[in-house]
């Protein structure tokens, strides 16, 4: 892991486009998390996006073999957990991304989209926007209660 800057309500964690980095990340986004008393459901559906999305940006985001830089930044605003991805991987929206098909058990589905269509269903809202060359995507979560 490349960075970390935390503030009393949000942290930014930065990594390298490489799937070893990712374990230094979830660490410290957890932390962040349980030091605000987010509640196990919430951490649950934040720890989902950030694998998925994360794991898809690295595996398919770049037609380089180069060195790229994954911004995250993880934070509290009113009674949503708010988590805002940034890369200068090719533009990829994945709000665009069709359904995976189902047929009968999650095995028997269609190849591709299930981690994001899972991500999409459990979040409150996810926003996509291309920005001065770079992919930015954010995912709200209701903070709600345990359950």
């Amino acid at each position: 892991m490349i960075g970390v800057y935390h503030m009393a309500d949000r942290i930014t964690l930065s990594v390298r486009n490489d799937l070893n980095e990712l374990g230094g990340l979830f660490g410290q986004a957890e932390e962040f998390m349980v030091s605000h008393g987010l509640p196990s459901k919430v951490m649950y559906i934040a720890n989902l996006a950030l694998e998925e999305i994360l794991t898809n940006v690295i595996k398919y985001g770049y037609a380089d073999t180069g060195e790229h830089l994954i911004t995250v930044h993880v934070g509290v605003e009113d009674n949503e957990l708010v988590v805002e991805f940034h890369d200068d991987a090719r533009p990829f929206d994945p709000l665009q991304v069709p359904p995976p098909e189902m047929k009968g058990s999650i095995d028997q589905c269609s190849e591709g989209g299930l981690g994001i269509h899972l991500v999409r269903k459990s979040v409150k809202e996810m926003e996509y926007r291309y920005e001065d060359g770079r992919n930015v995507l954010t995912v709200r979560i209701q903070r709600g209660g345990d359950e």
